[in-house]
């Protein structure tokens, strides 16, 4: 330790500043790459909550007008921000449906779009609005 603080009082004025400005540019790449890995921004999981089919026995019985059972996928996603406007299209320049609070939960119902650079996710309310919420202001419920 003793070298590196010598090696460091050999240094000129400007030489200090340069290698200072360095270890700080350094640290803030290393910050941002922690900030781009973090769960907010990664893509949300997909995960199969249920199945939903008949039994094959069955199938000679069903009418046709029911429809028929397919695969079900449910995916919850909370908000994080202190608050979230819900808009009606994937842009802020479009007027907000409602504000959400913090801890909000979601339910995913379409693909995701990408305005201006910006994620935007298609998700419904609990009591059935469906908007856009941008795509940082949201994780994974649980997660």
């Amino acid at each position: 330790m003793e070298r590196t603080w010598a090696w460091f009082d050999t240094l000129s004025n400007l030489q200090a500043a340069a290698f200072l400005l360095l270890l700080l540019l350094v640290m803030s790449a290393v910050a941002t790459c922690l900030l781009i890995g973090s769960a907010s921004l990664r893509p949300v999981a997909v995960a199969r909550i249920q199945t939903v089919s008949e039994p094959p026995a069955l199938l000679a019985h069903v009418d046709s007008n029911k429809p028929e059972y397919t695969d079900v996928t449910h995916v919850r996603v909370v908000t994080v921000a202190p608050s979230v406007n819900l808009r009606a299209e994937p842009t802020t320049a479009a007027q907000p449906v409602i504000t959400l609070a913090q801890h909000t939960e979601l339910e995913l119902v379409g693909d995701d779009e990408i305005s201006s650079g910006t994620l935007w996710r298609h998700v419904r309310t609990d009591d059935g609005r469906e908007g856009w919420v941008i795509g940082t202001a949201l994780v994974l419920e649980g997660g």
